[in-house]
């Protein structure tokens, strides 16, 4: 009974390690948490890890070619090989396990395509890939593009084989839409041996592309009299889908005009992401009161014989 249980225990955690569970990755190193709306998210490649159907046999290889497709990939041209688990000298040294993979050289140098779908504009995501190369060859280079190498063009080499060590390596861009083809070419000195590629994952970085928006819109035009104290800037409640920090900004700026002037006030509303709103308000200052006087003039009567002309300016006065 005891080897039973033993025995047991060995088998789940060689599920746990060698299984499909191995594919489940954490958020990898090279992708950094600096989203300005959200938190990062796994948003995955179809078929990235090149584990769908139809599977191939352990330790062997299944060949297509331009025009084929496998899965979720098209071959755009020459032919690439999917190699099956197991697959001394090619897969062994994969850290993800030795599970499916693929090598973009064929029987020659082979370019596969898939569509990313579902994406943010503006958001920034970050595609992460497990590579190295068939030890037939000395090295082999992948260049990758997205839209078309719009949003994304890079070339790398590899000269780390398959059943020593595979390497990650990490490439980001900025959607511009909301779907995008993802193309990766390959090439080598050997027709038949180039770069191999397994666990191709997508992290999103969300972003917040929207405005703050104001809660109450400025009574404009204020009129103000000259007299009455000059307002304080009303408080026009800004709100953001994202971010909980606004900064404000109140700005006035005068305008001098005959017997009144006019002041236009601004609010700039600022989000943690950078983007802003604006809105503004015409204060009039007038003056509408009519001037009093604060000693009011008195009758005087001279006599005859007064000095009548100082008295006079006194009583102007």
């Amino acid at each position: 009974m005891k080897k039973r249980y033993i025995l047991l225990a060995l088998c789940t955690l060689w599920m746990l390690f060698a299984g499909p569970q191995s594919t489940l990755f954490a958020q990898p190193a090279c992708v950094v948490n600096a989203c300005c709306c959200g938190d990062i998210e796994e948003v995955g490649v179809p078929n990235g890890n090149f584990e769908d159907a139809p599977i191939v046999p352990s330790g062997g290889i299944d060949v297509y070619y331009a025009g084929q497709s496998y899965s979720t990939w098209s071959v755009l041209s020459g032919s690439v090989d999917v190699l099956g688990p197991n697959s001394p000298p090619y897969n062994t040294g994969n850290p993800n396990g030795s599970s499916q993979s693929l090598d973009l050289n064929g029987f020659t140098a082979g370019s596969i395509s898939t569509t990313l779908s579902g994406l943010m504009p503006g958001s920034i995501y970050t595609i992460v890939l497990w590579y190295a190369k068939n030890p037939g060859a000395p090295s082999a280079n992948c260049n990758i593009q997205v839209a078309g190498g719009a949003w994304l063009n890079q070339t790398w080499t590899s000269t780390n084989n398959g059943n020593d060590d595979w390497l990650e390596r990490c490439f980001t861009f900025t959607a511009q839409g909301t779907t995008a083809e993802l193309r990766l070419i390959g090439s080598s000195p050997v027709p038949a041996a180039g770069m191999m590629l397994d666990d191709i994952t997508m992290w999103k970085c969300p972003q917040d592309m929207a405005p703050p928006t104001f809660g109450n819109a400025p009574q404009s035009p204020l009129i103000v009299e000259c007299s009455d104290p000059f307002p304080d800037p009303e408080d026009l409640s800004p709100t953001d889908d994202c971010s909980a920090q606004l900064n404000v900004a109140v700005t006035d700026q005068v305008t001098p005009q005959p017997c009144q002037y006019n002041v236009t006030r601004r609010w700039t509303v600022t989000d943690e992401c950078g983007n802003t709103a604006t809105t503004s308000q015409l204060i009039q200052v007038v003056d509408t009161e009519a001037p009093v006087f604060t000693v009011p003039p008195s009758d005087y009567t001279a006599a005859c014989g007064d000095p009548i002309i100082p008295a006079f300016f006194q009583f102007i006065n």
